[in-house]
């Protein structure tokens, strides 16, 4: 390090130096956040970049974009075989469909993916993490499970989530409106008149639960009261879309109108009707979401998450990534209904 008289970076630069040796922090083992370091050297953080850079310059650290800084010189880099991992928590189609649009992206940087599906275990997800590590990829895309956030923390590379509200992490994260794509398709149902309104979910999924509380303010903002015996949450597969609809159109007083929190649901309430000659609209509006074929096959009015934009701005975070620049910490992408025909006003 120069010496002399030196600016405020220059000494916390030192500072951090000696935190490292004073904990005995290993080669690659990871420094406390920026924001961590702001508070403990009471600084700003644009003072804790330039002292790490310094750091980083002299071989004493080495910063991962998106990830974190390491204790240590720079490893060697990585075998360019140019492997991307991709974790989807199941075989949903809107994860294909996101996948082939990646694809495209994954063309224009070289890049191979290796896609594991996890059925949201926390166990199987660790275990991915760990081979992915192993395989020294260039970076992960996941939609991760909340419990193995520290896992992900941990990566030496570039890590972006997806379809999922993350809390409290640095790790960049590209999502879609929930909330507001299900508030606009339940106070949509509200405009056309309806006022026993169903939502069929899923208490295991973050993006569902998202969904639920769009609908829930829609309906609070119409004056609607809420009737809890009207959410069903278990599982997003067309098999509970059936068992949801059985419990809700085997009331007494049943809805008039359902929304789904995505489109594989949406066909087992399909199913349902066409087996019981319940017709749709005439009978029951229904609404999906995600907006995948299966929608645009059975004419079904579903919450488009813009899977394209997704896939864009997965692909503009890679690029700065790779490129040592800044990733915004949060890209929330808008959504939109597309109506076809299975929306109409109630019957008398």
């Amino acid at each position: 390090m120069p010496r002399g008289k030196t600016e405020k970076y220059m000494d916390i630069a030192r500072r951090i130096h000696r935190y490292i040796h004073l904990h005995a922090i290993p080669h690659g083992g990871r420094l406390p956040s920026e924001r961590s370091l702001a508070e403990e050297y009471a600084c700003n953080h644009l003072t804790i970049r330039k002292a790490l850079r310094t750091l980083e310059q002299n071989g004493l650290i080495y910063k991962v974009p998106s990830v974190g800084s390491f204790a240590g010189p720079c490893p060697e880099e990585p075998d360019a075989s140019g492997l991307v991992g991709i974790i989807f928590p199941d075989g949903e189609l809107y994860y294909y469909r996101l996948l082939i649009q990646l694809e495209v992206v994954f063309a224009r940087f070289h890049l191979y993916p290796i896609v594991k599906l996890t059925g949201s275990n926390a166990g199987r997800e660790d275990e991915t993490l760990q081979f992915f590590q192993k395989k020294k990829v260039r970076a992960v895309i996941s939609a991760p499970n909340i419990l193995c956030i520290k896992q992900y923390e941990k990566m030496h590379c570039p890590v972006i989530f997806f379809d999922l509200y993350p809390g409290k992490t640095q790790i960049p994260h590209v999502i879609s409106d929930d909330f507001s794509g299900a508030f606009a398709a339940a106070d949509y149902l509200c405009s056309l008149g309806h006022e026993r309104i169903a939502y069929i979910g899923s208490r295991l999924d973050p993006a569902s639960e998202k969904r639920c509380e769009g609908y829930l303010a829609a309906l609070n903002k119409n004056g609607i009261k809420v009737e809890k015996r009207y959410i069903k949450k278990k599982v997003l597969t067309r098999e509970w879309g059936m068992q949801a609809s059985a419990r809700l159109l085997g009331m007494k007083k049943r809805p008039s109108a359902i929304l789904c929190g995505n489109d594989t649901a949406a066909a087992g309430v399909i199913r349902y009707c066409s087996a019981k000659g319940i017709r749709i609209p005439e009978n029951l509006s229904l609404i999906g979401f995600g907006n995948t074929e299966i929608a645009e096959d059975l004419s079904l009015t579903s919450v488009s998450q813009n899977s394209d934009q997704i896939a864009e701005a997965i692909a503009g975070s890679l690029a700065m990534m790779f490129d040592g620049k800044e990733v915004p910490q949060e890209i929330k992408i808008p959504e939109k209904i597309l109506h076809r025909n299975s929306t109409a006003k109630p019957r008398a």
